[in-house]
């Protein structure tokens, strides 16, 4: 897919790509072929899966995931940061949802706050499936080798 994500783009057709609820493996691969642009993938305070493989890749990246670069190095003249757009995404059709999403921007924990937020998501027993069936079954799904 990147492969041919990658032709379009040298035909003018496509600008940006990025992956969604990608597996790791995929998330590694994809950029050795064409960097991506964006990264979406499902996130809450009670599944915190993400934070084993897809968070630290990202990571390593280039330090997106929502934190914006460098000011200082963004801004000098001829920087690759200049045109990185990296933000969050949140994914709703609802303004009050996009309102309350926004406005967690403004929170701030202090360290020992948020290991005592952290200590209590642990405690608690999700029970259940992170996403019904049929979603769960596209999620996390490596893309095949290059045939």
């Amino acid at each position: 897919m990147a492969g041919t994500v990658k032709d379009l783009m040298g035909e003018g057709r496509v600008l940006r790509w990025g992956l969604s609820e990608m597996g790791p493996n995929t998330l590694r691969r994809a950029p050795e072929i064409l960097p991506l642009s964006a990264v979406q993938s499902g996130y809450s305070m009670l599944w915190r899966g993400q934070e084993a493989d897809i968070l630290p890749i990202t990571w390593r990246g280039r330090g997106a995931n929502g934190r914006a670069p460098s000011r200082r190095r963004s801004r000098r003249p001829g920087s690759w940061r200049r045109g990185l757009t990296s933000c969050p995404s949140p994914g709703t059709t609802q303004p009050p949802h996009l309102s309350d999403t926004i406005s967690a921007a403004r929170v701030a924990f202090t360290e020992s706050g948020l290991v005592e937020l952290t200590a209590a998501l642990d405690a608690i027993e999700v029970r259940g499936n992170r996403a019904p069936p049929v979603l769960a079954a596209w999620s996390d799904v490596a893309a095949p080798d290059a045939i």
